[in-house]
């Protein structure tokens, strides 16, 4: 039987805050559509409802309700896809990363250098290398054979970008390329299809 949440808190939320639809929420929570449904009607668990609707839940409401009825609940950071982006060109690496998170919610890291994504490879465990194939500072020959021969890396998926579609050593690494410059509708086509 789910325990009822103590107390009123404010009705305000923040504009800031994550809101998880019903079913996004249940799968954190390990619980079923319907009985998070009757967790809502039954008011264990905080919630709102849209003018079509549909609810909302809050992440804060989601941890409060796991906590209170001893529920594991699954770490949001991993619901987001980790991307490491290797350019040395400023300006494309903040372009890509608001493309990443507004579009598909990744979770972004950067590096400008080799060593920095050599880095960033074992500390953050992306499931997405995006690299600048014609980058002078990125060693992408030294760093890209890691990652296509590494058992540590094998879900881990690399897109190209380039000028020269003919780069000698692209076509050994990986399927997915883009020509440059980068447009929007591709960029987020190719994203879609690779994630």
């Amino acid at each position: 039987m789910m325990k009822k949440m103590d107390g009123e808190s404010s009705n305000r939320i923040k504009a800031t805050e994550k809101f998880y639809t019903t079913t996004e929420a249940a799968k954190l929570v390990n619980l079923s559509t319907s009985t998070l449904f009757r967790a809502i009607r039954n008011k264990n668990i905080k919630a709102f409802s849209t003018p079509g609707g549909h609810f909302r839940i809050t992440r804060q409401a989601l941890e409060e309700f796991s906590k209170v009825n001893e529920i594991p609940l699954l770490d949001l950071a991993q619901d987001r896809p980790k991307v490491l982006l290797i350019d040395s060109i400023q300006s494309d690496l903040h372009y890509m990363t608001r493309l990443l998170e507004k579009g598909f919610e990744c979770e972004v890291k950067t590096a400008v250098s080799g060593f920095e994504a050599g880095y960033l490879l074992q500390s953050f465990h992306p499931v997405l290398v995006i690299a600048n194939a014609d980058s002078k500072k990125g060693n992408l020959q030294d760093i890209l054979p890691k990652i296509k021969n590494s058992p540590q890396f094998r879900h881990t998926k690399i897109l190209l970008l380039s000028k020269n579609k003919r780069a000698h050593f692209k076509e050994q690494l990986t399927s997915h390329i883009l020509s440059k410059p980068l447009h929007a509708a591709t960029f987020k086509a190719k994203i879609k299809e690779i994630l």
